[in-house]
C-alpha cells in the first residue's frame, strides 16, 4: 500500500479552486498572486501614476497648488488640511469629520510630513489594488459560470483593461478623495462574498470574517454603499439555492452588524431620513443640485408619479451620463471619454435582463447576480440624492467598476483574442489555456 501522506488533509473548494488548511488558508488562496490580475493592477499603476504626475504639473501651473484643477474641487484640500492638522497634533473636533479618511492620511503624514504627491501616490496604489481585486471577483465569476481556463482567462483580462482604463478611476486616483479608496475596498468585499457565497463551509466563515471587518470600514467612509453591499446580499441568499440555516445566519448578520456601527438593525436609523420625500428634494436641491454641472432633475414630493419618473431619468444618468444632451461646457463634455464604456456595458446588460429577472422570480440568482444586484441598487440609491454630473462620475465608480466585472463573461464571445497552442505536439490539441497551471493561475 502506498504512504500515507503526512500533514492536514486539504480539499479543493468546488469555484476557487483553492486548498484548506488553518482556518484564513481560503481567504489567503482566494487573494493570492494571480498572474492576470497582477499584469493588470501593474498596468493600471503606470497608467495612474502618469496621470497624477502630470495633473499635479498642472494643477501647480494653474494656480491650484496640486489640487483638483476644477472650481468646484475644495474636499482634496479639506481632507490634506485635517490630515496635516490630525499628524500635527492639533485641536481639531473628530466629531464633524464626515469618515474615517482623514484618519488614514494622518497616519501616512507622521511617516512622510505632509506631503500631497506622497497622499497621491498612496491613492494610486490603492486604486491599482482595486484593479486587482476587481480582476479576482471575475474571476470567481468566470468559474461559477463553470468557463474553461482559457476563457477564464479572457474574463479576467477583460475586466483588469476595463477596470484599469476606466477615466474616472484614473483621474480620481490622483486627486485627495477617498472615492478610490471606496471603489477598491468594494471591489475586495465583493471577492470576500462571493468566495463566501460559493464556497464550503470552512471556506465562507473565513471569508464571512473578511466581509465583516471590510463592511465595517465601509460604514465609516460611506455608509449607504454598505447598506446597498448588505442589500444586494440579503436579496441574493433569499433568491438563491443556499441552504435555510445558511440563509438566517447572513440575514442575521445584515440585520446586527448595521446595529453594532450605529446604523440601527437594518441600518433604519441611518435611513430614517431617506424614507422622508421632502427632506430628501430638498437635500438633493441644496446640495446636489446646485453648480454648473447640476442636471435640473427635481423630485416631487407631492407627486408620486413625476418623484418616480425624475428618479428614474436620474437613474439613467447615473449609470450612462452625461449623455448628449446633458453636455452643457467643454468640461462636462470630457465625461463623454467616462461614457463610452458605459454605453457598451449597458447595451450589452440589456439583452441579460430577461434572464436574470427569471432567475430572480424562480428564486435562482446565481453567484455572479450579487454583482449586479449590487450595483443596481447603489446607482438606484445615488439617483435618489444626487443631480450633479461631476458628482455622478466621481460617486458612480464602484457602480460602473461592479457592472464591468459582471459584464465581463459576457464579452468574452464579442472580443475575439488568437488562441494560442502550447507547445506540446499538435497532435494533442493541448491548448495553453487547458494546460497545466502555475503557481500564479
Amino acid at each position: 500500500m502506498p504512504a500515507r501522506r503526512e500533514g492536514k488533509e486539504t480539499h479543493r473548494d468546488s469555484y476557487s479552486g483553492i486548498e484548506r488548511g488553518t482556518f484564513l488558508s481560503p481567504v489567503v488562496a482566494v487573494f493570492k498572486l494571480y498572474r492576470p490580475a497582477i499584469v493588470w493592477a501593474s498596468v493600471a499603476f503606470g497608467v495612474r501614476v502618469a496621470t497624477a504626475i502630470a495633473l499635479h504639473i498642472y494643477s501647480v501651473e494653474a494656480g491650484y497648488q496640486g489640487f483638483v484643477p476644477l472650481e468646484s474641487g475644495a474636499d482634496d484640500r479639506y481632507y490634506f488640511e485635517t490630515g496635516a492638522a490630525l499628524a500635527a497634533g492639533a485641536d481639531v473636533d473628530v466629531t464633524m469629520l464626515p469618515n474615517i479618511y482623514p484618519y488614514l492620511l494622518a497616519a501616512l503624514f507622521r511617516v512622510t510630513g505632509p506631503d500631497l504627491m506622497a497622499a497621491k501616490l498612496l491613492n494610486v496604489m490603492i486604486s491599482a489594488l482595486g484593479v486587482y481585486f476587481g480582476v479576482l471577483a471575475a474571476r470567481i465569476v468566470a468559474r461559477t459560470s463553470r468557463l474553461t481556463h482559457y476563457e477564464e482567462r479572457k474574463v479576467a483580462n477583460i475586466s483588469g483593461a476595463l477596470l484599469a482604463f476606466y477615466p474616472a478611476s484614473v483621474f480620481y486616483s490622483g486627486q485627495l478623495v477617498k472615492d478610490t479608496i471606496i471603489q477598491a475596498l468594494s471591489l475586495c468585499l465583493l471577492v470576500a462574498l462571493l468566495h463566501m457565497f460559493t464556497s464550503r463551509r470552512h471556506a465562507r466563515l473565513a471569508s464571512a470574517l473578511v466581509a465583516i471587518v471590510g463592511l465595517v470600514l465601509l460604514f465609516w467612509l460611506r455608509g449607504y454603499l454598505a447598506v446597498a453591499l448588505l442589500a444586494a446580499s440579503g436579496i441574493y441568499v433569499i433568491a438563491s439555492r443556499s441552504r435555510p440555516g445558511w440563509k438566517l445566519g447572513v440575514l442575521l448578520g445584515i440585520v446586527v452588524l448595521p446595529y453594532v456601527v450605529g446604523f440601527g438593525p437594518l441600518s433604519l436609523s441611518a435611513l430614517s431620513r431617506w424614507l422622508d420625500p421632502e427632506w430628501l428634494a430638498d437635500w438633493r436641491a441644496n446640495v446636489y443640485g446646485i453648480g454648473r454641472s447640476s442636471l435640473g432633475i427635481w423630485l416631487t414630493p407631492g407627486d408620486p408619479v413625476g418623484f418616480l419618473m425624475g428618479w428614474a431619468y436620474s437613474f439613467i444618468s447615473i449609470l450612462l451620463g452625461p449623455l448628449p444632451w446633458q453636455v452643457s461646457s467643454s468640461t462636462v463634455a470630457i465625461g463623454l471619454l467616462d461614457s463610452f464604456a458605459a454605453w457598451v456595458t449597458m447595451a450589452v446588460l440589456l439583452g441579460q435582463l430577461p434572464p436574470f429577472g427569471s432567475r430572480l422570480l424562480k428564486l435562482k440568482l446565481q453567484p455572479g447576480d450579487l454583482v449586479f444586484l449590487f450595483a443596481l441598487i447603489l446607482a438606484g440609491g445615488i439617483a435618489l440624492f444626487s443631480d450633479n454630473l461631476g458628482a455622478n462620475i466621481r460617486l458612480r465608480l464602484p457602480v460602473l467598476s461592479a457592472l464591468y466585472v459582471y459584464v465581463s463573461p459576457m464579452l468574452r464571445g464579442i472580443i475575439q483574442v488568437p488562441r494560442l497552442r502550447s507547445r506540446s505536439s499538435p497532435a494533442d490539441g493541448v491548448h495553453i489555456g487547458q494546460a497545466k497551471r502555475s503557481r500564479y493561475s
